[in-house]
C-alpha cells in the first residue's frame, strides 16, 4: 500500500496534512527524505524553528560563564527561566 492509497484508506492520519506540512516547513532541509528517523527516545531531531530561535539568540546576546557569578549574567537568567519552566511542567518546587 502506498501513501496515498493509506491516506484514502485512513483519512484521519496526519491530522489532515499537518504532520506533513511541518515536516517539510521544518525537517525537510535537515535529513534525507529517503530516511526515517525512529530513535526519538535518546534524541529527538531539532527543527528549522528550533535552529532560527537559538541562532538568533546566540547572534543577539552575549552569553558568559553562569558559574561566574555575576548578578546581570544572561546565562544563569536563561537557565533560572528554564528550571522554573520544568518546575511549573511538573507543578513542583526546587526545594529537596
Amino acid at each position: 500500500m502506498d501513501k496515498q492509497e493509506f491516506i484514502e484508506t485512513h483519512p484521519e492520519y496526519g491530522y489532515n496534512g499537518t504532520i506533513d506540512e511541518i515536516y517539510q516547513n521544518e525537517f525537510i532541509n535537515h535529513y534525507p527524505s529517503d530516511r526515517i528517523y525512529l530513535d526519538h527516545a535518546g534524541t529527538t531531531l531539532y527543527s528549522q524553528s528550533q535552529l532560527d530561535a537559538h541562532f538568533h539568540q546566540l547572534r543577539t546576546s552575549t552569553l558568559n560563564n553562569p558559574h561566574s557569578e555575576q548578578e546581570d549574567s544572561k546565562s544563569l537568567l536563561l537557565i533560572q527561566e528554564c528550571m522554573e519552566l520544568i518546575l511549573s511542567i511538573f507543578e513542583t518546587s526546587g526545594r529537596y
